[in-house]
């Protein structure tokens, strides 16, 4: 700060107010840039995850089908070597 007050005493205080406008704009812009990233990249995560969602009831309605199917073919397996017995 020092350093800002003696040079803004000469006629170099108007070009440093203008380096720190300028460096002020281009730091805010670089957050609104992230901010944006931020909810962009939200949005397709969200996006992702219903999918994924989806994907996982429909993976689990397969896996009881295929689960009920085993158990048919088991109980004819288990019939079937009953019948041989007798």
């Amino acid at each position: 700060y020092s350093t800002l007050i003696l040079l803004c005493r000469g006629h170099y205080c108007t070009l440093i107010n203008r380096l720190m406008d300028s460096e002020t704009d281009a730091v805010d812009a670089r957050i609104q840039i992230i901010k944006d990233d931020i909810e962009s990249e939200t949005e397709r995560l969200d996006k992702r995850y219903d999918t994924m969602a989806q994907q996982f009831v429909q993976l689990d309605t397969f896996m009881r089908e295929m689960e009920s199917e085993q158990n048919y073919i088991n109980q004819m397996f288990t019939t079937y070597n009953n019948s041989k017995k007798d």
